[in-house]
């Protein structure tokens, strides 16, 4: 009930409900409602309230044992735990370490992949670059190796910001791309709201899309003629697929029967303008 009540943005109810279920149930559907608690008052930038709440989540961990479940939780209180304090990066580093320790034990090549994968966001957040990228290629390459592309999706996302951030535009464009094209892979398991893959589209899907288009477009005037025209033809079919993303994110349903057709052979005297605003 507290995630429906999220979900419609009743923020007040899901709060009410996510304390409930916090005193009640089971260790795990206990410590699972503080977690969804301490995102939701991130969420609504009540940040004291938040603070307050950690060292009542951290105890649910002392004797937690390991399992997928459990260094799930731990990545996401990590998760959360970035976007609340920027001071703590040492506490958040150790326990991403231990998830990634109980994942190794556990020989859980998805858990790994996921927490070392944030690890290298936190590395990233402190523009440690280097060991950043090194953690997210070890991430990306454990995702791919159990073809779990619904993770893999979000560490080339992150390679390529990481790498736009070292000053590499081409190696970033082709994580970007890489990334768009797991997204389209995913469109189907998005769109049946697979509990393993959900996305906010607006928060994990669009951005990927825009972002590559915006490097596209990074100084494109400057590059020979060729170079310009195979740009501006790739960024133009990225915002195409983002536009189809975007209408079959609103219906719930795969558009699979469309032809697309160029607009020249439908109106010869058409054009078609696209608004790219920076992300």
């Amino acid at each position: 009930m507290g995630n429906t009540a999220r979900a419609k943005e009743d923020f007040k109810a899901a709060l009410e409900f996510y304390q409930q279920a916090s005193s009640s149930g089971g260790e795990r559907t206990q410590l699972e409602a503080l977690l969804n608690q301490l995102s939701l008052l991130i969420k609504t930038e009540q940040n004291q309230a938040a603070l307050a709440l950690l060292p009542q989540i951290q105890a649910h961990f002392a004797n937690l044992p390991p399992s997928r479940w459990g260094i799930y939780a731990q990545v996401n209180l990590a998760v959360s735990w970035i976007q609340l304090s920027s001071s703590k990066t040492k506490d958040i580093a150790q326990l991403l370490a231990k998830a990634v320790k109980q994942a190794k034990e556990l020989a859980d090549a998805r858990a790994q992949s996921y927490a070392l994968g944030e690890l290298g966001h936190l590395y990233e957040q402190t523009q440690q670059f280097s060991e950043a990228l090194t953690l997210t290629q070890t991430a990306l390459s454990l995702a791919q190796g159990v073809q779990a592309e619904d993770i893999a999706v979000n560490w080339l996302w992150q390679q390529g910001r990481i790498e736009n951030a070292k000053g590499n535009t081409e190696a970033a464009i082709s994580a970007y791309e890489q990334a768009v094209n797991s997204l389209k892979s995913l469109r189907q398991d998005l769109l049946q709201l697979n509990p393993d893959v959900q996305f906010s589209f607006r928060d994990r899907v669009e951005p990927v899309y825009r972002w590559l288009v915006q490097l596209l477009l990074q100084n494109v005037d400057n590059l020979p003629q060729t170079s310009k025209q195979e740009r501006l033809e790739k960024s133009r079919t990225t915002i195409e697929a983002l536009q189809l993303a975007e209408l079959e994110n609103f219906f719930r349903e795969a558009c699979l029967t469309y032809k697309s057709q160029p607009i020249d052979k439908i109106d010869s005297k058409a054009a078609v303008i696209y608004p790219i605003l920076p992300s």
